[in-house]
């Protein structure tokens, strides 16, 4: 039907843990691109990435596109309780950029991944990130990922389930590994830090 290489996607908003499942993914075989940013469309027809992860997969209109141009390609969800997600997008500056890239008036003038992640970002919240009701806008999100892709190709994933549903999902045997669990009071900290 298409032309359309990938094999997963995923769709989970940033802070949920897309750059583990991307590690664990790799741990299975996969080639996985995190972020993908401006070229998603170009990395959805090559043969040496079978995995899209973070921006700008988990926009609505990213989702979408990947939908009417194939029946093949699975989705992966990374859950996360939704005040845990607001928490870290404040903790790691996230909120204050897209704050900042929403209230700039002429804010084409960012670098093209910049712009990139505004517009995705924008297009799951449609204004600022508010913490007053950006928990909302989480589980809109979350509700529009449910209802728009198959079940049957998508996989709503829980770090504490552990390896077996992932596994199943992808077809791949269980490794012998813990689960892993990056960006955790790591990379952003040490920004933060500098």
């Amino acid at each position: 039907m298409s032309t359309i290489q990938t094999k997963f996607i995923v769709v989970s908003l940033p802070r949920t843990g897309t750059l583990s499942m991307c590690q664990m993914l790799t741990s299975l075989g996969f080639t996985c691109e995190h972020p993908v940013g401006p070229s998603w469309k170009a990395f959805l027809g090559r043969f040496n990435r079978n995995v899209l992860a973070d921006t700008p997969m988990f926009a609505p209109s990213t989702i979408q596109y990947v939908l009417d141009r194939s029946d093949e390609v699975k989705f992966i969800y990374t859950d996360k309780n939704p005040q845990d997600w607001v928490t870290s997008m404040v903790k790691v500056g996230l909120q204050r950029a897209h704050n900042s890239y929403y209230n700039t008036p002429d804010w084409d003038v960012f670098k093209p991944h910049a712009a990139i992640d505004f517009k995705a970002l924008n297009e799951v919240l449609d204004g600022e990130l508010v913490e007053d009701n950006a928990c909302e806008k989480f589980e809109k999100h979350k509700l529009f990922v449910k209802a728009t892709i198959p079940p049957e190709r998508l996989l709503t994933y829980h770090f504490s389930e552990g390896w077996e549903p992932l596994c199943e999902f992808v077809g791949k045997p269980v490794p012998n590994i813990e689960v892993p669990h990056l960006n955790i009071n790591t990379m952003f900290d040490k920004i933060l830090k500098n």
